[in-house]
């Protein structure tokens, strides 16, 4: 019975042991683990490996883990190596400055990943600029063109000829205002001008006295719908009476909507007034008392004292003096010395005509008579000297214009 139980307890003992084997109990080995994956490589993607400068492209970064399976990238700095040739900014913006190649870098913390960027001439684009409608104009462009390199900013003006008016933008720009123009196309401006319709005004001035007319703006010509103010000043001796024309009355607005003509009337103020000029007749004489010709010149000035009414009535005196000068013509006559003469005689009449008779000498030899006519406008007056030179056996008539003011 002894022996047998021995043998019981050593067999419990193995299955025991067999049973912690088994039901995994015990101690046994794992094997191989996997490696956490990690950034080792920075792809670097260029949305176009060639560019022309002035233009941009986009640059873009991936990452890949040891195992060559994506993974995140993190944050990324960009670099050029020649920023001569193209530049990056912080977003992976990339453009062109002149034609070369660069690398464009990516680097993630201590990892860097490039392309090559190949970078040509700036494209060049071409402005065209026209004009159009019924009035004239320029166009010009600062800078300036045809031809620019792309990206340039350009401004276009529109200057419209006297008398027509610029009336706005097509093409490339609209509306009336100011036009400026990105050159990243070639494009085309238009300007359009339309004739503006002109009226002429014309100014004059009437009456027995002078003055001036004055246009504001002045003129005398006008883009249809101007409004001018006129503006009368009656000289020394003279006062405005008033227009005629396009005005009537004390005050002159003209609106220009149609030709017209104005005109401002002066009368010579009520009183005393001294006019003064000088005039010269040459009249030709033959004696047949002497058998010689001759030629009878007198120079004459005349002082006018003139009084004048309200109703343009005039009174007055005028002082003739003057030397009547004889020359020999043909024949053997002696020279005469100048002959002097200085009379005063009565003047009548109203400020459009006035006459009056003046004789020059005694009747002794020859008479040289005087017979004057005058008128009196703008503030002048007119003279029309007619002087008849008459003896036995010669005569002789000649005239001249001149003005006293």
């Amino acid at each position: 019975m002894t022996a047998f139980a021995g043998a019981g307890r050593c067999i419990a003992a193995a299955s025991i042991l067999l049973c912690a084997y088994s039901c995994g109990g015990g101690t046994k080995d794992a094997g191989p683990t996997t490696p956490t994956p990690v950034l080792t490589t920075v792809v670097v993607t260029l949305s176009t490996t060639t560019l022309q400068a002035g233009l941009t492209a986009t640059a873009a970064a991936t990452g890949l883990d040891q195992f060559g399976a994506p993974i995140a990238v993190g944050a990324v700095s960009w670099s050029s190596t020649s920023a001569g040739v193209a530049t990056v900014n912080a977003s992976g913006t990339v453009t062109g400055v002149a034609p070369g190649q660069t690398q464009i870098i990516a680097s993630a913390g201590s990892k860097q990943g490039q392309a090559t960027l190949t970078v040509g001439p700036a494209p060049m684009y071409a402005l065209t600029l026209t004009t159009t409608g019924t009035g004239g104009g320029t166009v010009s462009a600062s800078p300036t063109g045809p031809t620019y390199v792309a990206g340039t900013q350009v401004t276009v003006t529109a200057t419209a000829n006297t008398g027509s008016t610029f009336t706005g933008w097509s093409g490339a720009c609209s509306g009336t205002g100011a036009c400026t123009v990105t050159m990243d196309a070639n494009k085309s401006v238009t300007a359009g001008f339309a004739l503006v319709q002109t009226f002429t005004l014309t100014l004059g001035t009437t009456g027995s006295g002078s003055g001036t007319v004055s246009a504001s703006p002045p003129g005398p010509t006008y883009p249809a719908g101007t409004i001018v103010t006129l503006t009368a000043a009656a000289r020394a001796g003279s006062t405005f009476a008033g227009w005629s024309g396009a005005c009537t009355g004390a005050s002159c607005v003209v609106t220009m909507d149609a030709n017209k003509s104005v005109t401002a009337t002066f009368a010579v103020a009520a009183g005393s007034n001294l006019y003064s000029g000088s005039g010269s007749v040459t009249y030709a004489t033959a004696r047949s008392t002497d058998g010689c010709a001759w030629n009878t010149t007198d120079p004459v000035r005349v002082d006018l004292v003139l009084t004048i009414q309200a109703d343009g009535s005039v009174s007055g005196t005028a002082h003739i003096t003057g030397a009547e000068t004889n020359q020999v013509t043909a024949g053997a006559c002696a020279a005469e010395p100048p002959a002097p003469f200085d009379v005063t005689v009565n003047v009548t009449g109203t400020t459009s005509g006035m006459s009056w008779t003046a004789s020059l000498f005694p009747a002794s030899d020859y008479d040289t008579v005087g017979s004057w006519s005058a008128s009196l406008a703008n503030g002048v007056i007119t003279v029309m000297e007619r002087m008849s030179y008459t003896g036995p056996g010669a005569s002789g008539l000649g005239s001249v214009t001149f003005t006293l003011r």
